[in-house]
């Protein structure tokens, strides 16, 4: 098992060093790697500067480079943005702080995520919004493209929960 772990890291560290890496820290011990994904799943922010739209894909560790390089290009004007990828599992999250929250705002994000969708669908139809702010949120399926036998699972959610009081829309296909 740690030859595996250690393949993989090294394997990591080369790919983020081909690619541009300025910095790149290898953290050996538990403890470390538990504070690492915290600060990793955290960002630093707290809720008061929490991104107003994150993103997450899932795709083949192989077309990471591509794709991050693919993504950056996903500007938005009245935003920074930040890409957190694993090039070891493929999953890569995109966020985005906006420091107005004006409609224009609200508009600018819708209109990034129709782009993000179009141009992601050749890497992967899983491309999931963990947050997004309400007003786009109801205009949007966070979940993205329906997945085969959604139809299905309609009639599954409508035989359990005929009066759609659980969590109604909150899964893919606004199930």
């Amino acid at each position: 098992r740690k030859s595996a772990v250690k393949r993989k890291t090294d394997d990591s560290v080369r790919e983020m060093e081909r690619g541009g890496a300025c910095a790149v820290e290898s953290i050996s011990s538990e403890e470390g790697g538990d504070i690492l994904w915290q600060a990793v799943t955290d960002l630093g922010y707290e809720e008061k500067s929490a991104p107003r739209l994150v993103a997450k894909v899932s795709i083949l560790p192989s077309q990471v480079k591509e794709f991050t390089d693919m993504a950056s290009r996903w500007a938005n004007p009245a935003s920074c943005q930040g890409i957190v990828a694993d090039v070891g599992t493929g999953l890569v999250r995109h966020l985005w702080w906006a420091e107005d929250s004006s409609s224009d705002v609200s508009e600018g994000l819708e209109s990034l995520i129709n782009v993000m969708r179009q141009e992601a669908r050749p890497y992967t139809r899983h491309l999931v919004f963990e947050r997004c702010p309400n007003e786009v949120k109801s205009k949007i399926d966070v979940w993205g493209d329906s997945p085969d036998g959604v139809d299905i699972m309609r009639r599954l959610k409508q035989q359990l929960d005929p009066a759609g009081i659980l969590n109604p829309g909150r899964f893919a296909g606004r199930i």
